[in-house]
């Protein structure tokens, strides 16, 4: 909720190699499930400032929902600049409520988000996904590897200076995958 973190946040947090790469990566995947797939509708959860937004081919009809105003004004600008203000509907909400939106859809996703709560508020997340896809949709997320993370942050004797302590749910693949299979998700 602050117009300085919205602003900087794509320069900020995606300025290292290894931070590109992730991003370029996770554009490339969802281009490439856009292609194959070819939704009609699709969502975005927790878009921020667009960052992967403004990158992605392919898409018929999109909603971007975003609960942080300063966010959503920053989104609305990189994707009027983007020339995909057309073909994006912006809008303010809370993805834990999106059952009062009434939004039915054929592709959502989401990244650097549903990871960082706990399994309570992913439960209550999925249920809200969940009700939106219509039959056959698709969901992408990102999930974060429990066995390589545990070996990156024991090369690391200390947190970056000004890092935030951010929760972030680290899964084995049969972990992840029994997760998706409770709440009704088949992995692909």
């Amino acid at each position: 909720q602050d117009d300085q973190v919205a602003e900087s946040y794509c320069e900020k947090r995606f300025t290292h190699s290894w931070s590109r790469l992730l991003h370029q990566t996770q554009v490339a995947e969802v281009n490439r499930a856009l292609a194959k797939f070819q939704p009609v509708d699709t969502v975005e959860l927790a878009p921020g400032p667009a960052r992967l937004t403004t990158e992605l081919r392919g898409v018929q009809r999109g909603i971007m929902i975003e609960y942080s105003h300063e966010m959503l004004a920053v989104a609305k600008k990189r994707m009027s600049e983007a020339g995909l203000a057309a073909t994006w509907d912006l809008r303010h909400g809370n993805a834990f409520d999106l059952q009062s939106m009434d939004i039915q859809c054929d592709f959502l996703f989401t990244f650097r988000f549903i990871r960082h709560f706990n399994e309570s508020d992913r439960v209550r997340l999925y249920k809200q996904i969940h009700h939106c896809l219509r039959p056959g949709g698709y969901f992408i997320m990102d999930v974060v590897n429990r066995i390589v993370r545990e070996r990156i942050d024991a090369q690391r004797s200390e947190k970056s200076e000004g890092a935030l302590p951010v929760y972030d749910m680290t899964y084995t693949p049969s972990e992840f995958g029994e997760e998706m299979k409770m709440h009704g998700f088949a992995v692909r």
